[in-house]
């Protein structure tokens, strides 16, 4: 017996300003529309109860690693600033030299 999916598309705003995402809402079934559809969309969201829990972004043979790699890259800088924020909401950023090699 061959399970049927169902898939829903909206559009929303692209948090980061770049225009628009496509959010999938897929069931159980044959993922083969899924994947023609990414090939032509590029990237969507999965969400759970309505809420993005992960990105699907298209990719092939060739750019894979870096693909990877960059994400990888993207969500590394994201930790980075979120740590300077809240180094500087603490007041850490006007520490001294001194102070710092005092706590080292």
């Amino acid at each position: 017996m061959q399970r049927q999916e169902t898939v829903k598309e909206d559009r929303a705003r692209d948090p980061s300003g770049g225009g628009s995402l496509d959010r999938m809402h897929a069931r159980k079934g044959s993922r083969t529309q899924l994947w023609r559809d990414l090939r032509q969309e590029k990237d969507f969201v999965g969400t759970n109860n309505g809420k993005p829990v992960a990105i699907l972004t298209s990719t092939d043979a060739d750019s894979f690693e870096r693909s990877l790699l960059d994400i990888r890259q993207s969500r590394a800088k994201a930790a980075l600033a979120d740590l300077q924020r809240d180094a500087a909401a603490r007041g850490l950023d006007k520490l001294s030299m001194d102070e710092i090699d005092a706590e080292v």
